[in-house]
């Protein structure tokens, strides 16, 4: 069954690699995986990404009292990675529940989505499951790889590091259970001012 009561579903074809601080913080965010149905779970740094079977959809979970420089440095070996179930892995950040700026500074940062706890089972189960199936926009320039970080820019902002003359891609992806990522589409653009 799943978290929300119906049959079993998609988190359960999926793994979890936690990444947290100190042993009390690694259990509560196994023991919150098992909750939303993840039936293969682990510590990232016992397991490591070698461990990510083709085709299989790896969620990074990320407890917030990692450093930021650590988090900074975690995102960017997983989208620098070869192999694409890796580079395009869903990276969630757990948050408290705190200000909208420190979401909006962690999207920033380039994570997937930012989930501020407690939150109810069956939200954040849903929150997870949005990661699957329904197309996902990235965006690569020489400096980030990453979910499309325009998505939570408030009407009429644009941020300073996204304007002037570059060079982007946008790659729209596909995670699908028992298939991996698929890339659906990727485009080459050149913004002038």
């Amino acid at each position: 069954m799943s978290p929300t009561g119906g049959p079993l579903r998609t988190l359960s074809r999926c793994q979890a690699l936690v990444v947290a601080h100190g042993e009390q913080h690694i259990q509560m965010m196994l023991g919150l995986c098992r909750s939303v149905g993840f039936t293969n779970a682990a510590d990232m740094t016992k397991v490591g990404l070698g461990t990510v079977a083709p085709g299989t959809i790896s969620y990074v979970l990320v407890h917030y009292e990692m450093g930021d420089e650590a988090k900074k440095k975690l995102i960017d070996a997983i989208r620098r990675a070869q192999i694409g179930d890796i580079r395009f892995a869903p990276i969630i950040l757990f948050l408290p529940d705190g200000p909208y700026e420190e979401v909006l500074k962690y999207v920033e940062m380039g994570f997937d989505d930012v989930v501020c706890l407690p939150e109810k089972r069956n939200v954040l189960f849903a929150r997870l499951e949005q990661q699957l199936i329904s197309e996902q926009i990235y965006i690569e320039t020489p400096s980030y790889i990453g979910p499309d970080r325009r998505r939570m820019e408030l009407p009429g902002t644009v941020h300073p590091d996204r304007m002037g003359t570059h060079q982007f891609g946008k790659i729209v992806i596909k995670r699908i259970p028992g298939d991996g990522v698929k890339v659906i589409s990727r485009q080459h653009f050149i913004r002038g001012r």
